[in-house]
């Protein structure tokens, strides 16, 4: 394996969703809905913070899924 350094550490919603001032619930759902940007390790649910910054940075916007 690489160095440790190569690896991004991802965040969890417990973290997260006071960072971006939500209930967990209210993130879950946003999650589930697409809307914000997230990763799914099995049935995990992680965040990597550069990208969520970068989301913040343009606006915050995503599209809905169907």
């Amino acid at each position: 394996m690489e160095n440790n350094e190569t690896y991004k550490k991802l965040e969890t919603v417990e973290v997260v969703a006071p960072l971006l001032r939500m209930t967990k619930q209210a993130l879950y759902e946003a999650v589930r809905r697409g809307l914000v940007p997230s990763v799914r390790i099995g049935r995990r649910i992680r965040f990597d913070l550069d990208a969520l910054e970068l989301w913040i940075e343009c606006g915050g916007k995503a599209r809905e899924r169907e």
